[in-house]
């Protein structure tokens, strides 16, 4: 009897280091709890990526009357900020030149289109065409002086990143000047006799702009972390794909770990100013 007593005294505590060994190795490795951590990690991540890069965009869809018959327009859109700048499409989606005269006035060059849509945003650049010789300061540039800036008649801004005729990458001589759609244009049209804004919407895009400036201070990996306040365990990257395989992404730095990703298909505001969806992922490990 005191043999079968110690063979089940035994038996007890085996069982009891088994348990107890199991439920060490699963409180500290967790694999499911792993999975939820990183899955946090990484939507956690993606928010501070979106937010980071995103800028608002204005559209306002335009139908002109047919009983308008000329070949630019001009009208009022009032409450617009004035860091705003405009991208103008037609039906088909081929650019239009438009420009901004004070905050309120917009002109395009609809030629014989009787609809258009005009987006408008703080990263949408001013447009290079036309041609500028420019050997002022940039606040000569900036003051129209036809002594050191000279701009072509119906320009209305010259090359903004000249200073003391040393040009940008990018500028020369050549380019530069912003065309002045709404020159030779007296008064704004009225609504709704020449015009009817048929749509406007504002929204919160991705600004290809501003993913290759987070990428660029991706050198900087820490520092980002740190101004993202992405834990210190936790180590990421991402990609912005457009669908000609363009991409803008960072250098992802060394993977040891599994990785876990996420792709969405999200709206982006191009560097030319055109919005186009791209897929943008982002991974964390």
């Amino acid at each position: 009897m005191r043999k079968k007593g110690v063979g089940s005294l035994e038996f007890v505590l085996a069982f009891v280091l088994f348990v107890g060994f199991t439920v060490a190795v699963l409180y500290f490795f967790n694999p499911i709890s792993t999975l939820k951590n990183m899955d946090y990690s990484r939507d956690y991540t993606f928010g501070k990526i979106i937010e980071n890069t995103s800028v608002q965009l204005d559209s306002y869809s335009i139908v002109v009357n047919n009983s308008f018959t000329d070949q630019k327009i001009k009208f009022t859109l009032s409450g617009i900020s004035p860091i705003k700048k405009t991208y103008t499409t037609d039906y088909n989606g081929t650019f239009l030149n438009s420009s901004r005269t004070g905050n309120d006035i917009f002109c395009v060059s609809m030629k014989t289109q009787k609809f258009f849509e005009m987006y408008l945003s703080e990263d949408i650049p001013l447009p290079a065409t036309g041609t500028a010789i420019c050997n002022g300061t940039q606040a000569e540039c900036d003051a129209g002086d036809t002594l050191k800036c000279k701009c072509l008649s119906g320009h209305s801004w010259c090359c903004p990143a000249c200073l003391n005729g040393v040009y940008a990458p990018g500028w020369t001589t050549n380019t530069g000047c912003g065309i002045d759609v709404c020159q030779g244009i007296s008064s704004p049209s009225e609504t709704p006799r020449d015009y009817q804004i048929a749509s406007s919407l504002t929204d919160k895009v991705i600004s290809e702009t501003r993913v290759i400036g987070l990428a660029h201070e991706y050198d900087d990996y820490n520092k980002l972390k740190e101004q993202l306040n992405i834990p210190p365990d936790v180590d990421f990257s991402f990609s912005l794909v457009f669908p000609d395989k363009t991409t803008a992404s960072n250098s992802a730095v060394d993977i040891t770990r599994e990785v876990y990703s996420e792709t969405r298909r999200v709206e982006v505001l191009r560097t030319t100013g055109r919005p186009q969806f791209g897929e943008l992922t982002v991974s964390v490990w």
